[in-house]
């Protein structure tokens, strides 16, 4: 008796599995809640990564100075940064660094021999705006403090 039990397990495991199969399936209505799944940006993700328009707003001691407001394009890409205005002023396009894994930060460095160094860092902020402190050194030991918000075009 047992051996015919055990030699029919096959079958009532497949009888089982087709009885299963042959259920209705559920139909959606139009008042069914809907599961939407978002893509996710992965964590090494370069957020910066493209081409921004920014604005750049000197602070006062730089007001006083005589700094003025300016725009500019920059792009990042490829782990590389360059700025449309600097570039003609003979800033080379270098290296950045982003850190962090939930708010993402950058840091960028650029010298250039007759104008001095800038300094540019920053982060994305949860609506996609760049906002970001910019230093430029002068050669004449000047410094240029610029407060930057930037969107990418």
């Amino acid at each position: 008796m047992f051996r015919a039990l055990h030699s029919a397990r096959p079958l009532v495991l497949a009888a089982a599995a087709f009885a299963l199969m042959s259920l209705p399936t559920p139909q959606a209505r139009a008042d069914d809640p809907v599961l939407v799944v978002e893509e996710e940006t992965p964590v090494n993700a370069d957020p910066f990564d493209g081409t921004w328009k920014l604005s750049a707003t000197p602070d006062d001691d730089s007001l006083q100075l005589g700094a003025k407001a300016f725009d500019d394009e920059v792009q990042f890409h490829n782990a590389l940064f360059t700025t449309s205005s600097f570039a003609m002023m003979g800033f080379p396009m270098v290296d950045y660094a982003v850190a962090g894994t939930r708010s993402r930060t950058l840091s960028t460095t650029t010298t250039s021999a007759d104008w001095g160094t800038l300094v540019l860092e920053g982060s994305v902020d949860v609506d996609g705006i760049l906002r970001a402190t910019l230093t430029w050194t002068r050669p004449d030991g000047h410094t240029y403090r610029y407060s930057v918000r930037g969107e990418k075009t």
